[in-house]
């Protein structure tokens, strides 16, 4: 299974590091655009919060029709409480130390 990481620069060059294929896109209809194209893949697609939220009932539907499996994360460009720490976030996700 492969990882795919969908969002702005920063959130793609975090998960890049960590070997996943990476897709920077500029706004939330390419990222729906983007992951409705690799939807047929048994991937893990990862989705940056910030192009999630404007389209996401289109992002709900499309996870019901998808293989792939989409999930939507925090950016580290986005102001959160928490530190963002991609390492505990993928290790979360997929059940593996990194």
């Amino acid at each position: 299974m492969q990882i795919k990481a969908v969002g702005e620069k920063d959130f793609c060059q975090v998960f890049s590091f960590m070997g996943a294929q990476t897709f920077v896109v500029k706004d939330p209809q390419e990222a729906l655009s983007l992951v409705e194209s690799h939807k047929h893949e048994e991937s893990l697609v990862l989705i940056s919060l910030l192009f999630y939220y404007p389209l996401r009932e289109r992002f709900e539907e499309l996870k019901t029709k998808s293989r792939a499996v989409i999930l939507e994360i925090p950016s580290p460009s986005q102001p959160s409480k928490e530190e963002f720490d991609p390492r505990r976030l993928l290790q979360t996700i997929i059940g593996m130390r990194i």
